[in-house]
């Protein structure tokens, strides 16, 4: 939650605590008799009412209780709410015996019980307000993600089951049937890959790595069959990658912009892309040349691209690095994601 507003929804309790310790102090006897007494006196209680929200809000809540250590939370806040009253009575104490003020009252079990309750509500109300403060901003994460995934597998299914892909990849099969009928199967094999794979395992909140690079492995190969060059675009993939997983046709839209926005008018116009993964680091590497003046006028740039970072922001908070920028006639996107945090 955002600070402004966490302090708003802690305003209350502040004012709560001081509003009703003023109060006793300006309504009891000799309320001002002993100044410096009564403003420690003051503090011992704004500190046992603050104190003990903060050990609940700051704490138990989210060192125990969201991370599923209920009993260590349950015996961790009996224990708080039965120490801090003789705490709270003890500093008080002191601070009568500091000052020569009467002293002569004693801890009694009843003084104890409301001591006790009133703890428990403190603690109660801080629970209540870390869960308030957190489940605000996360069910608004929610619902942005739900309606982000939804827009996200529309554009999935108009941009990589697109007519002009599909056309494009089948009159380049067609014209390899007569040539090399063997090339021509391995093909189709390819594309029936990639539908699969986005039609079906696009489902999945998570899927392998290995399905993610063979599906790009697959588009590429179809895309070279576009260039009289074989050589115009190189993917090099190494490290170790079998048991990571991450969100589906993720960097599928990088490797698809460089086919999208990219130009090989010649043998010297080459992409290159690198895929590596160690220890669960994630890096995506692509530079290819690109033709400004094309891509200026192209109503589609940057949508595909727009919207994956959007997912990579909501699906890797603080887990992943991007950066792309254009260079001359070159464009170049660098991708780095940690899977091991999600």
């Amino acid at each position: 939650m955002k600070t402004k507003y966490t302090i708003l929804l802690h305003l209350p309790v502040w004012l709560l605590a001081v509003g009703l310790i003023l109060a006793k102090a300006i309504f009891s006897p000799n309320a001002f008799a002993h100044p410096a007494f009564e403003i420690f006196q003051l503090a011992i209680l704004v500190l046992w009412i603050l104190g003990t929200f903060y050990i609940f809000y700051l704490y138990f809540i989210p060192c125990f209780l969201q991370k599923s250590k209920i009993t260590a939370f349950i015996i961790l806040s009996l224990i708080a709410i039965c120490i801090i009253p003789f705490l709270s009575f003890y500093a008080i104490w002191l601070n009568k015996v500091a000052f020569n003020q009467p002293h002569n009252y004693s801890f009694t079990f009843t003084g104890y019980i409301i001591s006790f309750i009133v703890t428990g509500v403190i603690g109660g109300l801080g629970s209540f307000y870390r869960f308030a403060a957190d489940w605000f901003p996360n069910l608004g994460l929610k619902e942005k993600m739900e309606n982000l995934q939804l827009k996200s597998e529309i554009n999935l299914l108009k941009s990589k089951l697109n007519p002009h892909f599909l056309f494009n990849t089948l009159n380049n099969i067609d014209t390899l049937i007569e040539t090399n009928s063997k090339n021509a199967s391995v093909y189709l094999g390819k594309l029936s890959s990639i539908l699969r794979y986005i039609v079906y395992d696009s489902e999945n909140e998570k899927v392998s790595v290995t399905k993610e690079i063979d599906c790009i492995k697959d588009y590429v190969e179809l895309q070279k069959l576009r260039f009289e060059h074989d050589d115009a675009v190189k993917l090099t993939i190494s490290g170790v990658y079998n048991s990571c997983k991450i969100a589906p046709a993720l960097l599928l839209p990088f490797i698809e912009n460089i086919f999208k926005h990219g130009t090989f008018y010649s043998s010297e116009d080459k992409s290159k892309i690198t895929i590596h993964c160690e220890g669960k680091i994630l890096k995506l590497e692509a530079v290819n040349p690109f033709d400004k003046n094309l891509s200026a006028n192209s109503q589609n740039k940057g949508i595909g691209l727009t919207t994956t970072q959007k997912r990579l922001e909501l699906l890797y908070p603080k887990s992943y690095i991007l950066n792309i920028k254009e260079q001359g006639n070159l464009f170049f996107v660098n991708l780095q994601i940690n899977l091991n945090d999600n």
